[in-house]
């Protein structure tokens, strides 16, 4: 009896591992050709369009269908994995902050530097 937990821990973690190459793999191939300039605007658009009720945020059936529209219909438990990783306010859907962050992640950028507060910069002491 008992101590299974550890060996579907270790699975879970895989699994979310193999979620995110996959999940990343699409949306690199889908938004690497955007020059960086463009990037912002091309994600904002593409959030705007699966928003199909409107409301500022994708929830898990807009999610996937953003997915499916660029070429890989994800799973269930893809989707809790994209969601556990990137839903940093932990609401099940994601806002269009998260949303960028997710994407330029799978890019290796960061997201845009207005997100990012400049390191202090320490006024010279008289």
């Amino acid at each position: 009896g008992g101590g299974g937990g550890l060996v579907e821990q270790d699975r879970d973690k895989l699994l979310m591992e193999r979620t995110q190459t996959v999940t990343n793999r699409i949306l690199r191939q889908h938004f690497a050709s955007i020059p960086a300039s463009q990037l912002s605007r091309s994600i904002q658009k593409i959030f705007r369009a699966f928003d199909a009720d409107g409301n500022g945020m994708l929830d898990g059936t807009e999610i996937k269908a953003a997915f499916a529209s660029m070429g890989r219909s994800i799973s269930d438990f893809e989707l809790a994995g994209i969601l556990a990783q990137h839903d940093k306010d932990g609401n099940n859907q994601f806002d269009p902050a998260e949303f960028e962050a997710m994407i330029l992640n799978a890019l290796d950028l960061s997201p845009a530097p207005a997100a990012r507060v400049p390191a202090a910069r320490v006024p010279p002491t008289p």
